[in-house]
């Protein structure tokens, strides 16, 4: 684990292996020719404040890296190309981002509440990747701005290159 900025980042092991010790902020360097990467944004998609910081990253990351890109919202991907992240050919890189809820609920008769649920659910996923060999990365932003979400990536796609 390292910490970034108040951004918690965690590598998967294929990652911290292909990384060899280098800085988690030069993850993207993992991406190889005809590989794609999958950013996976645990926080609602109606956001519309992230959707323009998303796909400007994405555009970005497609231009420096040379590789199709993908953008899920979760957990509702889960359901649709988390099964072919985890179980199709391992040419997937992975960034998953775990925001802080803006609003948390409870969840009635529960003893957790939405926050709670999504954050395990980001979590889970990330062990999952990391169980079956993929390249991930997790972030746990502190908070869901732009700000934050666009300063983190910046980084990433700064490091890019730089070994």
């Amino acid at each position: 684990h390292a910490s970034v900025d108040g951004v918690r980042i965690t590598l998967s092991a294929a990652a911290e292996a292909r990384l060899a010790g280098r800085s988690p902020l030069g993850f993207l360097d993992v991406i190889d020719p005809g590989d794609y990467l999958g950013l996976l944004v645990f926080a609602p998609p109606d956001d519309t404040a992230l959707e323009p910081v998303l796909t400007d990253v994405l555009r970005m990351v497609s231009e420096r890296a040379g590789c199709a890109t993908t953008l899920g919202y979760g957990p509702r991907y889960l359901h649709s190309t988390g099964q072919l992240h985890k179980g199709g050919p391992n040419n997937g890189v992975f960034v998953v981002v775990a925001t802080e809820a803006a609003e948390d609920l409870p969840i009635p008769t529960q003893p957790f509440s939405f926050a709670v649920l999504a954050a395990a659910q980001a979590l889970g996923d990330f062990e999952s990747l990391d169980r079956t060999g993929r390249r991930a990365v997790l972030l746990q932003m502190p908070s869901r701005s732009r700000e934050a979400i666009t300063g983190i990536m910046m980084r990433l796609l700064a490091e890019t290159g730089a070994r």
